[in-house]
């Protein structure tokens, strides 16, 4: 159902123009990423025909690219053999069984690649290029991953804060405070560019009606609740979780080693 309901969006965007479109749920800012692809495939292909498995191909594209930079950041820390072992749990992994770009899916993957290429860019002997590559795609990453998931913005804002404070000199300050101009730039694109295609009104529309709709402005006690339920309601699955976090402490306290080894990222 969660995958007809986005293609739905870039069905009536196909037929109608984004003009002529009546919807307010904040979810198709997510969308609106994909309509330049979906555009050109249906042009090429000449109909619709074969949409849903096109999305699914892009799916396929990001969850490639986050592993990619996934892989290039870890091999850095832990060697081939572990980067390749976890990034291929980010290749294969399918969040709420919807193989199709979604708010959820975009913003996931593309968090996932704007941290591992912000920690490749403030690896120890990069921070001194300030035209550093990975941390202008890590921008860009962080673009795309606000306009799918706007409240995800709170994530940047925490990682420039945590980065700042734990810098160690002057000059790791400087580039934490380079990274966070060259990530305001490109909020700033993002910003830009839904106000040309919605306009300031109903993007508030569309924020409002969403918050409604979806009953997120309840109290941090429900949310809380929400959030320890599937713990409550499923202790194999608690038990999993809290042996894979006791796993992960004890590999950092003991041997280099033994974390190096694919074993440990394997569990």
């Amino acid at each position: 159902a969660d995958e007809s309901y986005y293609a739905a969006y870039l069905d009536e965007w196909l037929k109608n123009g984004l003009g002529g479109s009546h919807a307010l749920m904040l979810h198709q800012t997510a969308e609106l990423l994909l309509l330049p692809a979906v555009k050109l495939y249906t042009w090429i292909r000449g109909s619709e025909r074969g949409l849903i498995l096109f999305l699914r191909g892009i799916f396929l594209a990001m969850a490639i690219v986050a592993s990619l930079c996934h892989y290039a950041f870890v091999r850095r820390l832990r060697g081939a053999s572990v980067a390749g072992a976890s990034a291929l749990l980010v290749l294969c992994f399918i969040p709420f069984s919807l193989p199709a770009p979604s708010y959820n899916t975009i913003g996931m993957f593309g968090m996932l690649s704007a941290l591992a290429l912000y920690g490749i860019a403030a690896l120890p002997g990069r921070q001194s290029s300030y035209g550093s590559v990975p941390a202008m795609l890590s921008g860009v990453a962080w673009m795309i991953v606000v306009i799918a998931y706007p409240t995800l913005a709170l994530g940047l804002l925490a990682l420039v804060a945590m980065a700042f404070v734990s810098a160690c000199d002057r000059s790791a300050r400087l580039w934490v405070a380079f990274y966070a101009l060259v990530c305001l730039f490109f909020q700033c694109c993002g910003a830009c560019l839904l106000l040309a295609v919605y306009g300031w009104t109903r993007l508030m529309q569309m924020e409002q009606f969403s918050t409604t709709a979806m009953q997120v402005s309840g109290s941090m006690a429900t949310k809380w609740a929400i959030l320890l339920a599937p713990f409550l309601n499923h202790p194999a699955f608690a038990a999993l979780f809290l042996a894979a976090a006791a796993l992960g402490v004890a590999l950092l306290r003991i041997g280099r080693r033994w974390r190096d080894g694919v074993w440990p990222a394997l569990l």
